[in-house]
């Protein structure tokens, strides 16, 4: 699972009803979670309660705040049909009647999602910028059982323990590589 922390996630509330506004914000609140306002560029999760008929609401806010996950509110007897916000866009639809208890599950998995999603785009930068990419395996595992191996102090034993493999894969590698 995603490390996230609760103070660490920031959570928008789009609703025209201020009373629903009010119950989901001292919700967020409570559960530890920060409240976004709109324009901050750092918005993991938005709470949007939208018609129906405006779920295509969601794909232009997704655009604009790429990394977020939507989580829509839909209202009591609003004929939203979950699939459809799911395709167009929403990481979760909360229907009429949901506790504070499912909101706060639906912010920790949406949560959880968004920075799943940022750490596969940094690394995918990373391995993108890496000289290593275009090395070949064998020498891209010759310099990891090297690195693991100063870590461990020289220790082969160690070494193979550390990556999960024997002692004669080790000393065969090594061997291989003319490290040994």
């Amino acid at each position: 699972m995603a490390n996230v922390e609760a103070g660490a996630v920031r959570v928008l509330l789009s609703t025209p009803s201020v009373h629903t506004r009010r119950l989901m914000a001292e919700c967020v609140e409570n559960a530890g979670f920060s409240l976004a306002q709109r324009g901050e560029p750092e918005i993991d999760v938005a709470l949007l309660d939208l018609p129906g008929s405006e779920l295509a609401g969601i794909t232009a806010f997704r655009e604009a705040h790429p990394g977020c996950e939507v989580i829509l509110l839909a209202r009591d007897g609003a004929a939203i049909d979950a699939a459809h916000a799911i395709r167009s866009g929403a990481f979760h639809c909360l229907t009429a009647p949901y506790g504070q208890g499912d909101v706060v599950f639906a912010i920790w998995q949406a949560a959880r999602c968004a920075h799943l999603a940022r750490e596969c785009a940094r690394l995918k930068q990373e391995t993108e910028r890496a000289p290593e990419k275009d090395l070949p395996l064998s020498e891209l595992e010759r310099r990891a059982i090297l690195d693991r191996l100063r870590e461990c102090g020289g220790n082969r034993a160690a070494t193979a323990r550390s990556l999960g493999v024997s002692e004669k894969t080790i000393y065969n590698k090594l061997k291989r590589y003319n490290l040994g």
